[in-house]
């Protein structure tokens, strides 16, 4: 059987017996299990590296952008910390770009939303902590995240969340890669971009997280109107009740259309989420 244009582990049957069997289940020297998540531009696989009998997380992504892919892969490999997920190698292989990264078994928030409808005032306050520390580490490295959202952020632990994916599976929206719930408004107008459209997206994430539900209806709306819809704040305090004001208005910051009222640098932010967690849960800290 010509296997050349069969996507990466799809079930198939043998034109001659018919016995049914996972075509494309080798990358390489990985071994594929399962599919963890799948997406417009890459699918994820737990996977075993025969090298090292590791398992890990393998993500392979259109090879179309190859050396975006591998200029991109390169800063993020150098990066080491709790908060950020770790890439092992990353490469060519079967004309696919693939990434081996860190397999965290816990799940993402998004997971942690879907289950539980919405997530824990605190809970959702240390994990906002956590994220920025990651951010800054990045940032340190003249690195942006550019698509944080529920689904980026997992769980190697129940109380250790961990970035994933740097830039490297955003949705294109027209010429704006991103995901539109929680894109930066001066991404869509086409404005320079810094740190503070990652707080932005994360005081989006964490708007979704507190109220069970992203801050827009975005489902098939243009450009046009996301870019409208981005102009007005939205009041997290009218799309859930029982939050402390010092929650809902420091999201309301984070998500300010304007990136100069949002928290002027990862520090500050990280101190404000500290602060405001020791008044929703003083033995937090």
């Amino acid at each position: 059987m010509d296997m050349a244009q069969i996507q990466v582990f799809t079930q198939v049957a043998c034109s001659s017996c018919g016995f049914e069997f996972k075509a494309r289940s080798r990358v390489g020297r990985f071994q594929i299990l399962e599919q963890l998540a799948k997406g417009g531009t890459a699918s994820v696989y737990r996977a075993v590296d025969s090298d090292s009998g590791a398992e890990v997380a393998l993500k392979i992504m259109d090879p179309d952008a190859m050396e975006q892919h591998l200029s991109q892969a390169r800063r993020i490999a150098a990066l080491h910390h709790p908060n950020i997920v770790q890439i092992f190698d990353f490469g060519e292989s079967q004309g696919l770009f693939f990434l081996s990264m860190e397999f965290l078994g816990g799940g993402s928030l998004d997971d942690w939303i879907f289950q539980r409808g919405r997530v824990d005032e605190a809970f959702a306050l240390e994990v906002g902590i956590q994220v920025v520390e990651g951010l800054s580490a990045a940032w340190g490295s003249g690195l942006l995240h550019r698509d944080i959202k529920p689904a980026n952020l997992l769980f190697g632990t129940p109380t250790r969340v961990k970035l994933v994916d740097f830039g490297l599976s955003a949705q294109p929206i027209g010429e704006v890669w991103g995901t539109p719930d929680y894109i930066a408004p001066e991404k869509l107008a086409e404005f320079p971009e810094d740190f503070r459209s990652d707080f932005y997206s994360l005081g989006s994430t964490l708007f979704h997280a507190l109220a069970g539900h992203p801050p827009y209806k975005t489902n098939g709306v243009s450009l046009a109107a996301l870019r409208e819809f981005k102009k007005h704040p939205v009041d997290l305090r009218e799309a859930t009740s029982g939050l402390h004001q010092e929650t809902t208005l420091l999201v309301q910051r984070m998500m300010s259309p304007d990136p100069a009222s949002r928290p002027g640098s990862h520090d500050a932010l990280i101190s404000e989420l500290r602060e405001v967690l020791e008044k929703v849960h003083p033995a937090a800290h």
